[in-house]
């Protein structure tokens, strides 16, 4: 599926918030075509997220994933995010961060607090960054 340009901005932004948030000892992996990238993005739940990070100082996983307007509440996407939730819930120091335009943040951050009470998981606390439109 090709990916349209507001959701490469968005992972763009993803990937800079996260370098500068987590800025020491840490590897960056964001979804690509290149072949030998996608090799290294762990499959979650039969999906590659956006962004996948290893931080070093401190041990952390990071999890990044970035959604348009358009995407925010299809099936594939809530899928995603019920396994991104499992996913952080199974591993100890991670993190969850979404991008998304700032028009949808409440209304991401209400589906996934509503998910997360369907799937008992009190322990995962995603971040979520609101990109200004360019």
């Amino acid at each position: 599926m090709a990916l349209s340009e507001s959701h490469v901005r968005l992972v763009h932004q993803l990937e800079r918030y996260v370098r500068e948030t987590y800025k020491d000892q840490i590897l960056i992996y964001t979804d690509n075509p290149d072949p030998n990238i996608r090799a290294k993005v762990p499959i979650i739940g039969g999906i590659i997220p956006d962004l996948y990070a290893r931080c070093f100082s401190p041990d952390l996983i990071i999890l990044g994933e970035a959604k348009t307007i358009n995407d925010i509440d299809s099936r594939h996407s809530v899928s995603q995010y019920e396994q991104y939730l499992r996913y952080c819930r199974a591993t100890p120091h991670s993190v969850l961060i979404f991008a998304v335009p700032w028009t949808v943040v409440v209304g991401l951050k209400n589906k996934i607090r509503i998910l997360k009470r369907q799937l008992c998981i009190d322990s995962v606390n995603p971040h979520f960054i609101e990109p200004l439109p360019e």
